[in-house]
């Protein structure tokens, strides 16, 4: 179990970065958050919220596949003295990262990872954000 959530967190963790292109980089900071749950980041004035995974069909541990699949997930996005934004990010190179309140947000690691022949179940997962 202990080595599951390792790998989780290391996942998560590579699947967001939050630096900025244009402005200020977040700390350096990797944050994980759960299905329906709020991480804030005070010294940066963000809240991330983590509202579904949109798509999961990444190669099942357990399988072996053509090619490795992708997630994407929706967050929720506000900042002080800015209006909220929903945001979808995925996991290929084009689509991991947007820019908020001169924040890059980078979707790092999506967790767990599909398993054969089980569903996941959606409260499970746990997003990584740099």
């Amino acid at each position: 179990m202990l080595q599951i959530t390792n790998k989780i967190a290391a996942s998560v963790l590579l699947l967001i970065l939050i630096g900025s292109a244009n402005g200020s980089v977040l700390a350096s900071k990797t944050v994980t958050v759960g299905v329906g749950k709020k991480v804030a980041l005070k010294r940066e004035k963000i809240a991330i919220t983590f509202v579904a995974v949109e798509e999961d069909s990444r190669c099942p541990e357990g399988a072996e596949c053509i090619w490795a699949g992708r997630a994407s997930i929706r967050l929720v996005v506000s900042g002080k003295g800015k209006a909220s934004r929903s945001v979808t990010l995925g996991s290929d190179a084009d689509t991991n990262s947007v820019v908020f309140n001169n924040y890059r947000i980078k979707f790092v690691l999506l967790d767990p990872k599909p398993k054969a022949g089980t569903q996941t179940p959606s409260k499970s997962y746990r997003a990584t954000l740099s």
